[in-house]
């Protein structure tokens, strides 16, 4: 056996030489000792010429350590997108005085798998043909390289799927599989947001906290660039067609499954699983950008203007209708719901919005149900908040500059609206407060103003 039992995520994060011979003869044992033990060598020398892995200053050990989880990282991918042979092969050009930076050798591993020599290899290097936008790799890149292979290999066959990932891990022994176990709930972590909680709903027909923890391991199925777009833009989601129920449990245990078959202990209970989850959230949110809204928990009568490609995809008028007056999305007795709708509630760019034309204080104004940032109102016109009625059918009561409680929505005017010395107005929703139905955006409102203020120069 190449390794015991104990293993750790040090294993294959900050690996020693001894860790990185053991896990490279693992997944390409066609590669020398000798081969190996040059690359470890030349890591050493990199170090020692003030090189460094990511472009990071290290002291010595870690430094070497860097490029040691680089370079296992590199062989990996290689063998998962290239094959095993283009892999083992690339590791053996060591032997040749070939010892390459990590972007040079996903080319060179192309080009043996072409059958390209040692010294043809060598002069493409020379000739700066080598160079990629590869950059340093990663575990994380391992496990998204694994999840594209296992998705090209087996499509919807969830269950072929998943088997085929554990023979991966089994295969690349349990360092690996731990790894892989850590860094998938490290990212269904980094992925918990309401915002794509709700396109979850949309696409489901609903979306239980159980079927939500399924969903996340079924989009990073689909693909880094996908499960990345996601968390920058959920409505991007339209453009992926669902399957299985958008559901795979599976994936988000197969590595400790994989982990449990090599050693006889589940990878819940590795000894620095805890220290390593929070670590890696650390790195993995480095490749993640959030959009704006994705932490807010969004209502039915809000989904349409945050995901309006999902609610055209899944969603008739009739079933939005149905939805706002069957009940709430989310259960608002719970206080971290109440705290993110008040403290993560987005604000909107008005000129990619459409309102509704009402008439408040016999004034054409412009209304809509969600916060609008402020930066984005043109010049000339006024934006204020509404506050709703705790009585009777909860309708508009008062106007101010800002509403923090009671929020109802927000109008923007082409005329100042007086507020009293308190900073407010009250309406009298019968009386002040007339709907027109009438759809408008800004640019059309603001033209309009222009032309009633042109007549009344006019006259």
């Amino acid at each position: 056996m190449l390794k015991s039992h104990q293993s750790t995520l040090k294993g294959v994060m900050n690996m020693d030489r001894d860790n990185f011979l053991n896990n490279v003869q693992r997944i390409l044992p066609g590669a020398s000792e000798q081969a190996v033990i040059t690359w470890v060598e030349d890591a050493e020398e990199c170090v020692q010429q003030e090189q460094y892995a990511y472009f990071k200053e290290l002291p010595h050990d870690e430094a070497v350590s860097a490029w040691l989880d680089t370079l296992y990282a590199t062989f990996f991918v290689t063998k998962l997108k290239s094959g095993q042979d283009a892999a083992e092969k690339m590791v053996m050009l060591s032997l040749e005085g070939m010892c390459m930076f990590p972007w040079e050798l996903k080319r060179a591993a192309d080009a043996l798998g072409e059958g390209k020599t040692p010294r043809q290899i060598w002069e493409l290097h020379e000739e700066g043909k080598l160079e990629s936008d590869e950059g340093f790799l990663s575990q994380a890149d391992i496990f998204w390289a694994m999840l594209e292979r296992a998705n090209e290999l087996n499509g919807h066959d969830l269950d072929a799927a998943a088997d085929w990932v554990k023979g991966q891990l089994i295969e690349a022994g349990p360092d690996t599989a731990l790894a892989f176990h850590t860094i998938i709930h490290g990212y269904e972590h980094l992925s918990r947001k309401y915002g794509l909680w709700t396109a979850a709903v949309i696409m489901n027909d609903g979306c239980s906290d159980s079927s939500f923890d399924y969903f996340r391991p079924w989009l990073m199925y689909q693909g880094r660039a996908t499960f990345m777009t996601a968390l920058k833009d959920p409505d991007s989601l339209a453009d992926v067609e669902p399957y299985n129920g958008c559901r795979f449990e599976t994936l988000s245990y197969v590595g400790d499954y994989a982990y449990e078959q090599l050693t006889g202990t589940s990878a819940y209970d590795a000894a620095d699983a805890y220290e390593a989850a929070c670590h890696l959230d650390e790195l993995l949110s480095r490749g993640i950008e959030y959009g704006e809204g994705i932490e807010y928990p969004y209502e039915w009568d809000e989904v349409q203007a945050y995901l309006p490609r999902l609610c055209a995809k899944y969603l008739t008028a009739e079933d939005l209708e149905f939805n706002m007056q069957d009940g709430e999305m989310w259960n608002h007795d719970l206080p971290d719901i109440q705290a993110l709708r008040h403290e993560t509630e987005p604000r909107y760019e008005a000129d990619r919005m459409s309102f509704e034309e009402v008439v408040v204080f016999n004034n054409k104004v412009l209304f809509s149900v969600f916060r609008i940032d402020t930066d984005t109102i043109p010049k000339g016109l006024h934006l204020y908040e509404v506050r709703f009625s705790e009585e009777g059918d909860c309708g508009p009561c008062q106007i101010s500059r800002s509403a923090e409680c009671n929020f109802y929505g927000s109008i923007i005017s082409s005329r100042p609206i007086t507020l009293n010395a308190e900073g407010y107005r009250n309406i009298d929703s019968d009386k002040d407060w007339k709907r027109t139905n009438v759809a408008k955006d800004i640019n059309s409102y603001l033209k309009d103003a222009q032309r009633e203020r042109k007549k009344g120069h006019e006259r």
